[in-house]
């Protein structure tokens, strides 16, 4: 009788511990990213973002702007960049709205980060000088995509 009890309870430790495990689970789930709200100046525009994506790859480019260049490197395996950058001023972004829903990302594990940095510049009256936001994880937007 007492052997049958171990056993019991042997099995239902490894049961708790399996829960337990799938309650610490990493969500892999794939993420729609878009901006939070980025003030600019009156007559700043976004020339160049470059988007960092540490432990996670980009599984689609939802959006791109005409007469940008989009480039995406990914030399390291837990390191990739994504590039757009404006091909004459003109068509640099007055809103970074714009852009929302552009790339969908996948975390790869818990580390998952992500980094975007915007680079501005200003038409000549203005006199400002050309101006750098980094937007850290927490100040962008993720949504769940949708499964198909």
């Amino acid at each position: 009788m007492h052997k049958d009890c171990s056993y019991i309870l042997l099995y239902l430790g490894l049961a708790f511990f399996t829960a337990g495990c799938v309650h610490h689970s990493i969500t892999t789930s794939h993420q729609i990213v878009s901006f939070a709200d980025v003030k600019l100046e009156h007559d700043e525009y976004v020339q160049h973002i470059e988007v960092s994506i540490k432990h996670g790859h980009v599984v689609s480019a939802n959006r791109f702007l005409d007469d940008w260049d989009t480039e995406v490197q990914w030399d390291n395996p837990n390191l990739q960049f994504v590039n757009l950058q404006a091909m004459h001023f003109s068509n640099g972004l007055a809103n970074v709205h714009k852009l929302d829903g552009f790339i969908t990302v996948s975390p790869d594990d818990a580390y998952f980060d992500i980094k975007v940095t915007l680079s501005t510049e200003s038409t000549d009256p203005t006199g400002r000088a050309p101006r750098t936001i980094v937007l850290g994880k927490s100040q962008l937007v993720f949504k769940p995509q949708n499964p198909e």
